[in-house]
């Protein structure tokens, strides 16, 4: 299947489950299954972070894929940083997927479950100044610090900070993604997402083909 038909399909899916989202959530407010008691507390994209932090994931998909082959970091090291960001953002789904691919990198077990409790004690020396940076990149949305850019870039060189962001990226573009999914099905069940809306949510689903034909349109 080409690249464009893929994309295609994957709009259409997007659009149907958001139509589908759509539906069930106006039949739970008509039977008025369930009040709003508790909020749902996840970050989520609002629809101006995801086209900025989609159009970055986009720009920069050849430093990615040098990444996930090796590059100069390594995929256990990789599964750490993207495990910090999964954490930061509270998406569960993301962590279990990162445990698993760091378990087979041979990333130690209990390494793994401080990270996913937001604990960097007892990480290889090696890790820290990533490991930092990771939460400090998903706390501030992927809007670093110069200064903590330049603390990255000065423990890894060019190279490896290149790399240690292009896992970030990664791992913010699916957490905060899957996030906002979930905060529709929430919703449904009288939970909705503090700060947020239907159409800011349904707008991130609809947008992703919109964003993904028009950069490659672009090329």
């Amino acid at each position: 299947m080409s690249k464009e038909k893929s994309i295609a399909w994957l709009g259409l899916g997007i659009a149907a489950g958001a139509a589908l989202a759509y539906v069930l959530l106006r039949r739970a407010e008509a039977r008025k299954l369930s009040p709003a008691v508790r909020a749902f507390g996840k970050r989520l994209f609002t629809p101006a972070s995801f086209q900025a932090t989609l159009d970055d994931f986009l720009a920069n998909t050849g430093e990615l894929r040098r990444a996930m082959r090796g590059g100069r970091l390594g995929r256990a090291f990789g599964e750490r940083v993207m495990l910090v960001v999964s954490q930061v953002n509270g998406c569960r789904s993301c962590s279990f997927a990162h445990t698993r691919f760091a378990l087979r990198e041979g990333v130690p077990a209990e390494d793994l479950r401080r990270l996913a409790a937001g604990d960097l004690q007892g990480q290889p020396e090696e890790t820290l100044v990533a490991l930092l940076f990771a939460q400090h990149y998903a706390e501030t949305g992927g809007n670093p610090e110069p200064a903590a850019q330049q603390r990255l870039e000065a423990a890894y060189g060019e190279d490896g900070a290149r790399e240690a962001r292009a896992f970030l990226r990664l791992a913010m573009m699916t957490s905060l993604f899957n996030n906002t999914l979930e905060a529709i099905w929430s919703r449904l069940l009288g939970r909705p997402a503090t700060g947020s809306s239907l159409s800011s949510e349904l707008s991130v689903m609809l947008g992703f083909p919109a964003v993904v034909l028009r950069h490659y349109l672009r090329r």
